[in-house]
């Protein structure tokens, strides 16, 4: 989990830099760390620089999309490539593009924490990442 002791460390991952903006004012008045990837290859760089608790992802970007990206987290977590496992973040899906996602999310309810229809409403967002249970060490802050 997050080498921060005090806040949890949350990735954005979206190609719409405004998108990305709001979440973190968003997060960051909350007291959440926050890192950003305006695509799937860049948040991969991400995780394997820095520890992160919970990943807000879109689905359609360029270069590695977010479908591919959940599926680089699951090859992660079972230790793939003759790699060792490591622990999955817990996902939130923040996307316009839900109902072709019904299908994937049946698929994948349990590496899913949450999903989150665009637009989305800022409250709305902050009670479903209260609802996800991240294990650090400490207090969600929201």
């Amino acid at each position: 989990m997050s080498d921060n002791l005090g806040s949890p460390k949350v990735l954005i991952v979206d190609d719409e830099p405004c998108i990305r903006e709001m979440l973190r004012e968003i997060l960051t008045i909350e007291n959440f760390e926050v890192e950003e990837a305006a695509n799937g290859r860049e948040a991969i760089e991400r995780m394997n620089q820095s520890s992160i608790d919970l990943i807000l992802l879109d689905l359609h970007m360029p270069h590695v999309n977010g479908y591919e990206f959940l599926q680089y987290l699951c090859d992660r977590q079972s230790g793939a490539n003759d790699n060792p496992p490591q622990e999955m973040p817990h996902v939130i899906i923040v996307s316009g593009y839900l109902e072709e996602m019904k299908t994937w999310e049946t698929a994948l309810q349990s590496k899913v924490a949450g999903v989150l229809a665009k637009p989305f409403n800022p409250a709305k967002l902050l009670r479903l990442i209260r609802s996800v249970r991240l294990q650090v060490r400490a207090p969600l802050g929201v």
